[in-house]
């Protein structure tokens, strides 16, 4: 009987310890904090610059951050096409912009990796939407307060397939 009344207050004085330690140091979601605040239709690239500036057949649909289109490519026709940008703004603000969009779009974020080599300090964002379509942005850090973009958009084809 002493053996089970001594487990039951350890049990209970454990239960107090590891409640008072979760409500001293709660979980901080450090995604959510450092996170800034983005405009999204401020930022989005107009339908006139798509259908002009992007490569022939670009899904006008898929956001596209507004910038220096520095490079575009079909690399299916009809249902793969490549894009590269330049941004006057941070990686943060980009890759932000971009997940932000997608989601408004009703795309589904699948992955995140981040990019922390020497020569290259970014986001790849993964996203997918229903079963067909697939996407991954690339942005990296061009200099302090400037990034590169580069987009492949699949639609009806796999990613993984084509390249």
């Amino acid at each position: 009987m002493f053996r089970r009344t001594t487990s039951a207050a350890a049990l209970v004085v454990s239960m107090i310890v590891l409640l008072l330690g979760c409500t001293a140091n709660p979980p901080v979601d450090t995604a959510a904090v450092e996170r800034p605040a983005v405009d999204v239709p401020a930022h989005a690239m107009s339908m006139e610059r798509k259908s002009t500036e992007l490569a022939e057949g670009f899904p006008f649909q898929v956001p596209v951050f507004d910038a220096i289109v520095t490079g575009t490519q079909v690399v299916t026709p009809g249902s793969v096409w490549g894009y590269d940008l330049e941004a006057a703004e941070p990686v943060d603000l980009v890759s932000e912009w971009y997940r932000l969009a997608y989601a408004g779009a009703n795309w589904v974020l699948d992955r995140e990796e981040r990019l922390s080599g020497a020569d290259s300090q970014g986001v790849v964002l993964y996203l997918f939407k229903g079963a067909g379509a697939q996407s991954i942005i690339t942005v990296r850090e061009l200099g302090e307060d400037a990034s590169s973009v580069s987009g492949t958009v699949g639609l009806g084809a796999g990613l993984g397939d084509t390249f």
